[in-house]
């Protein structure tokens, strides 16, 4: 039996078409498989600065649901999202515990098993709740990693990121403060430029 040339061209381009598409296939699978790692490597950015936070709702002691009540204070406060099975998180909420000198506030709100995973010695301005609808901080607050730190004054995000030791937590102290004297001096010259 012979293969006219027809027959052989058809078979070429046949061929030819399927090796295209494994080779558009791989690149594709590449990309995203880019695009995931791009994500998961500490790609987080949770809020905007200058964003209000939302409301969200934690458990009380007698487990109910509320609101939580946000500082009303004008100062900087951390507001850290965090899980009852990460060593990070842990160590974060020593780090926040240690800071005793500190004036600044701290909330640590929760997701897991029990609160009493986390050692505390005693700093009155943090407080350790509970997330009663988890998948809030995903949500409302673009938590997709913990521990993740928002600096905020009143309910306005100051800046945000993953920390867990002293030194994170005050670097993301200091670039909160460095935004907001960077915003006050650009109102005040959109105020002259007036």
């Amino acid at each position: 039996m012979t293969v006219s040339t027809l027959e052989m061209f058809g078979f070429t381009v046949v061929w030819l078409a399927l090796l295209t598409l494994a080779a558009l296939l791989f690149l594709l699978y590449r990309l995203v498989e880019r695009a995931y790692e791009f994500h998961g490597s500490g790609a987080a950015t949770g809020l905007l600065a200058g964003v209000r936070v939302p409301d969200i709702e934690i458990l009380s002691a007698d487990d109910l649901e509320r609101p939580l009540r946000f500082p009303s204070h004008e100062d900087i406060w951390l507001l850290a999202f965090v899980t009852t099975e990460c060593d990070a998180c842990r160590r974060l909420i020593r780090t926040l515990d240690g800071m005793r000198d500190s004036q600044t506030e701290a909330i640590a709100l929760v997701n897991g098993e029990a609160t009493s995973d986390f050692p505390r010695g005693g700093n009155p301005r943090l407080k350790v709740l509970w997330l009663s609808h988890p998948a809030d901080a995903t949500r409302g607050y673009g938590v997709t990693s913990v521990p993740f730190v928002y600096a905020l004054r009143g309910r306005t995000v100051l800046a945000s990121t993953t920390a867990a030791t002293a030194a994170e937590v005050e670097a993301l102290l200091r670039q909160a403060e460095e935004r907001e004297s960077l915003s006050t001096e650009a109102q005040e010259r959109l105020v002259e430029a007036r």
